[in-house]
């Protein structure tokens, strides 16, 4: 072999593990930037669609970039100096947001829909469009050394850093790592691979000796700094820990402990009006106690249940390890009659052989897809199934002070509508929150009496209630209930909507604005892309707008099992694999015709028609192969499609980049209106039948050239 062939496989092989490594980093930076994000604004449904929509969009216009980078710079070592960039930035940018969340916002304060929008497009584009930029400038510098490469080739071992990255993702450091060290440890042989680049081609000893140590002093501060930004108010951390589901931390001050989930927090004090009025405003109407079901319920509710001297107390709580540091600090009691129960309480609902007299919900308000699962009809019907005779189900929201808003009373409405559709008798008791009781028997509304026919005292109920429930709250409420307000369906979640516009509300924010420049800016994209363009858009969209369809989905029906979850995420990132594998192999092997993108755009309308099939004629519960099953096979369709387009355009730099900007560009609007406009407004089945409107476009603007 030649030096000029050992240079050119080197090379070639040194592309391939910086073309996964840069895919690890992508989708690990992502998925942890994404995670603090959460952690730091306490995210609805809409804050987790728009840091996906910024991602995206900042990744798209790094690709587009790529193709406008002049010869000189398309060098190995302005390759060296990105992937060094890549591998530093993300533990930098996890300390960004940290720091300036405590510089930019009021510690405590909710903050708004365009503050978030503005903070987040602020912090995390840079990163992104870094990632956007790094595969087309990877191949655009090695296509003069490595001409064997063919661009589908570069594809397939993204996807393949893609895949691999979520798989080390959801089922290790997610576990075992803190944010800054997992990002670091997986962004580690990226930065190797950018040093060896720049040894490689400067030489100067003394020049290599400084970068490195450079790089490396940049690449560790994160490290040093994690501890501190995590402890930025002051407050004496005495616990942190990151869960799958959730970041766990506890302060103290003074004998007091504050456990914060996600930043919200939750202290070892009584709050003595809201835990009894959540439990005896329900458990005061049965007439005797045996078995009480709470989901999340903190040590006061647990003690006032105490008071009914049941048999067992089942508490449910998804995340053990918030389970475990409530009992290590003191958040929980510990009873004889208490069995904490780590599982999803809608799944442990409906495979239970139990019965209920009480079922105590202590939980948010219905603002992502999650929790709205707890909201519906159909698990009020769930509930009711396992209730005894004369049981009851309680749970709360946000009351109102002397007027009630029209969002609000329409939220108010359809959660009212929703239980009444399902339990004979629902009362609400309008106090400083509004509670919901609802049972197959008659209710009543004078709780100090039937607490003192049970002789049970109380410190709050029978001395104040009469004050804050009175008559003509309970009277002005009743008067403005919207008995016309829609149902809250697993299928048609309106109830996230409402409470998301009520919180849009609350900050005089206007959302209409917000979705009318999200459609226009598709329109626009839409309309600017050629036929082929527009065959990797709507692909990218249905894929990632189905990703969301079935989780939501496999939530809806299965109940939240984490690692099932990560499976589904997984299969859309693995099946893009094999699709573009047979895709390359295909071209070697056999003519390809244009038609084969039409024919494949066909394939996958017949998949979203057997999804929008499955909903009507499956039964409720289905088989977890078929969940993967779908996601695999329709991400193979998607990744069949993509090496096709780049072979028809292998010479052109500018069609290149920009079938990779309208791939990212599509998946960011499937992500953007499924997960705001399509499921809250229209449902499942409607969302779904949009996305195949979209492909059939696809189909359309094909044929349009070979009639007209």
């Amino acid at each position: 072999m030649s030096m000029e062939e050992q240079i050119s496989t080197k090379n070639k092989k040194l592309i391939q593990l910086l073309i996964v490594f840069t895919g690890v980093s992508s989708i690990i930076t992502q998925l942890v930037s994404i995670r603090e994000c959460y952690a730091q604004f306490h995210g609805n449904v809409y804050v987790i669609a728009m840091i996906f929509f910024v991602w995206l969009i900042a990744g798209s216009i790094g690709t587009l970039l790529a193709s406008q980078c002049p010869q000189k710079v398309l060098t190995f070592k302005s390759l060296g100096f990105l992937s060094i960039a890549l591998a530093i930035f993300p533990g930098m940018q996890l300390l960004i947001i940290r720091f300036l969340m405590q510089i930019i916002f009021i510690e405590g304060a909710e903050i708004g829909f365009y503050n978030t929008f503005s903070f987040v497009a602020c912090t995390l584009s840079i990163y992104p469009l870094l990632i956007g930029l790094a595969l087309p400038f990877t191949y655009f510098v090695f296509r003069s050394s490595c001409e064997a490469l063919k661009t589908e080739k570069v594809y397939i071992y993204d996807n393949i850093g893609d895949a691999l990255g979520g798989l080390i993702f959801s089922f290790f450091l997610v576990q075992t790592c803190s944010p800054i060290m997992g990002t670091s440890l997986m962004n580690l042989p990226l930065l190797i691979t950018g040093i060896y680049l720049l040894i490689q081609n400067i030489h100067s000893k003394y020049i290599n000796c400084s970068l490195t140590l450079i790089s490396l002093s940049l690449f560790i501060i994160p490290f040093l700094l994690e501890h501190i930004s995590l402890n930025l108010n002051h407050k004496k951390m005495v616990h942190y820990e990151e869960s799958c589901y959730s970041r766990i931390q506890v302060f103290q001050d003074g004998t007091r402990y504050i456990l914060t989930k996600d930043g919200i927090p939750q202290s070892n004090e009584r709050n003595i009006s809201f835990e009894e009025s959540m439990v005896h405003f329900g458990l005061s109407q049965v007439k005797t106690i045996h078995r009480v079901l709470t989901i999340s319920a903190n040590k006061g509710i647990l003690l006032e249940i105490q008071k009914y001297q049941p048999e067992w107390i089942e508490n449910i709580e998804i995340d053990p390890v918030k389970g475990k540091v409530e009992h290590q600090f003191g958040f929980l009691p510990h009873f004889e009659n208490l069995l904490s129960i780590y599982t999803d309480g809608r799944k442990y609902l409906q495979e239970t052989s139990n019965d209920y007299d009480a079922v105590i919900l202590n939980l948010p308000e219905p603002d992502t897809f999650q929790v709205n699962r707890f909201y519906t009809q159909t698990f009020f019907k769930t509930v009711q199934s396992k209730m005894n005779s004369d049981g009851v189900v309680v749970f709360s929201i946000d009351g109102f002070d002397s007027y009630l808003s029209e969002t609000r009373n329409k939220q108010i409405s359809s959660l009212y509508q929703t239980a009444l559709s399902v339990f004979p008798h629902v009362k609400l008791y309008p106090g400083e929150r509004i509670y919901f009781v609802c049972g197959n028997m008659p209710l009543q509304m004078d709780i100090p009496e039937l607490l003192s026919q049970k002789k049970i005292q109380t410190r709050y109920v029978q001395y104040y209630y009469y004050g804050d429930i009175s008559q003509q709250r309970i009277e002005y409420l009743q008067a403005h209930l919207i008995p016309s307000v829609s149902i809250n369906y697993d299928n048609i979640p309106i109830l996230v909507r409402l409470t998301v516009e009520n919180w849009l509300s609350a900050f005089h924010s206007d959302f209409q604005f917000f979705i009318m420049g999200i459609l226009a800016l598709f329109c626009l994209c839409s309309f600017m892309t050629t036929t082929t363009e527009f065959v990797l858009f709507s692909s990218g969209m249905t894929l990632m707008g189905f990703e969301i369809l079935l989780i939501f989905l496999f939530q809806m029906r299965m109940g939240d099992v984490y690692y099932q979850v990560c499976w589904i995420v997984t299969c859309f990132l693995l099946g893009l694999i094999p699709g573009a594998y047979f895709s390359s192999f295909w071209i070697r092997t056999r003519n390809i015709s244009r038609m084969l993108l039409f024919k494949l755009d066909l394939f996958i309308m017949v998949m979203i028609i057997s999804f929008l099939l499955g909903l009507v004629w499956l039964p409720y519960s289905v088989s977890f192969m078929l969940f993967l099953g779908f996601g695999l096979i329709l991400s193979m369709l998607c990744g069949f499609q993509f090496p096709l387009v780049l072979h028809m355009h292998e010479t052109s730099t500018k069609a290149i980049t920009r079938f990779f900007a309208a791939d990212i560009l599509g998946a960011a609007f499937g992500i953007v209106l499924v997960s705001i406009l399509g499921i809250p407004y229209f449902g499942l089945a409607w969302t779904a039948f949009g996305l195949g409107i979209v492909k059939l476009l696809s189909c359309i603007r094909f044929l349009q050239p070979i009639k007209f």
